[in-house]
């Protein structure tokens, strides 16, 4: 019994462990690392990808960053998943104290806008006081992320 227990003991906390890893990962999510995500997942869904990034990262902020990133892998999985795009394009730039996100595709676009559209985007930008914009509907379909600039101390 004793025995039991202890194998019991021993699996429990390699499993903590391997928890803090992964939230550990998830954390230190790179806009580099992911941004490479992000393109070989539309170029494997057979979407052809173009990525201009001039934001300056080791100026961002780590939760900044990691949100961007997260907003943009959300972005491209709906382009996968609703659009039917056969390009789109990624443009990431910082305009005074705003970082911008600007995703645009060449699929169906938007039949209509009701404002419950890309609620998880809207949903990680809240905290942050930024806007998700649908620029256009499409031919493209622009969808635009403001995000406040936050510079690492």
């Amino acid at each position: 019994m004793e025995k039991e227990l202890k194998e019991i003991h021993q699996i429990s906390k390699d499993s903590m462990n391997e928890v803090r890893t992964i939230v550990e990962n998830l954390k230190s999510r790179t806009l580099a690392s992911e941004l490479e995500t992000v393109k070989k997942m539309l170029e494997i869904a057979g979407i052809e990808v173009q990525i201009e990034n001039q934001l300056d990262k080791a100026s961002l902020t780590q939760d900044l960053e990691s949100t961007a990133a997260m907003i943009l892998l959300e972005l491209a999985t709906n382009i996968i998943k609703h659009a039917k795009a056969r390009s789109a394009s990624l443009r990431l730039t910082r305009r005074d104290q705003e970082v911008i996100l600007s995703v645009l595709d060449d699929g169906k676009g938007f039949t209509r806008v009701g404002g419950k559209e890309l609620h998880t985007v809207r949903d990680r930008v809240l905290p942050f006081s930024g806007q998700v914009q649908i620029v256009s509907l499409k031919n493209p379909t622009e969808v635009r992320v403001h995000l406040p600039y936050k510079e690492r101390n």
